[in-house]
């Protein structure tokens, strides 16, 4: 698909991107504000909505360099927005949609699905901006750990993942996570 990213931003200047995982209804446009509230009641138009939007956490990087690009949307009973990724630890759609696709300026990122689990919201995967190799390992062996799917694929700290959060439905405790890593990138013509 082509998406034009400066017709979005016509739309939202925050718009930095499209995210879409085939085989889900998931994809659309990827935003990101200087804090992570203002998206949780705002839809990617910038209406208020309890829907929201798909959004980057606002200290991690637009340009998806950073080791862990943590993105945030909520989980709807009728499976818009990351209502599907529950189907992740369930077991249930991995086969069917095992990528995640996101679009930038740069061009595209493949990113493949290594782990779908509950993460407790006091784990260190949810600091952005992490660099040690120590605090990489340890996002890495908590996410191989609890894990409900095996993909076969082990990431090592030097490469750069995704980690797609909503809510488990049951508290603020923990969140459902699923993680993919970077295997290709396509860059812009």
């Amino acid at each position: 698909e082509t998406i034009d990213l400066d017709a979005l931003r016509e739309v939202n200047p925050d718009v930095v991107g499209w995210i879409c995982i085939p085989g889900t209804k998931i994809s659309y446009p990827l935003v990101q504000d200087d804090d992570n509230e203002y998206y949780l009641d705002q839809t990617w138009k910038r209406a208020r909505s309890s829907v929201g939007a798909i959004f980057l956490e606002c200290q991690v990087s637009p340009d998806l360099t950073d080791f862990n690009t943590i993105i945030y949307g909520h989980r709807m009973k009728n499976n818009t927005m990351f209502g599907r990724l529950k189907e992740y630890i369930r077991g249930d759609l991995y086969e069917q949609a095992p990528a995640v696709y996101i679009a930038t300026d740069g061009g595209v990122n493949r990113y493949d699905i290594f782990a779908a689990y509950e993460a407790d919201v006091s784990w260190l995967l949810y600091v952005p901006g992490v660099s040690a190799r120590e605090e990489k390992e340890e996002i890495l062996r908590c996410a191989a750990e609890h894990s409900v799917i095996d993909t076969g694929i082990s990431p090592s700290p030097d490469d750069r993942i995704l980690s797609l959060i909503t809510c488990t439905g049951r508290g603020y405790s923990s969140r459902l996570t699923v993680q993919a890593v970077l295997t290709q990138q396509w860059e812009a013509d």
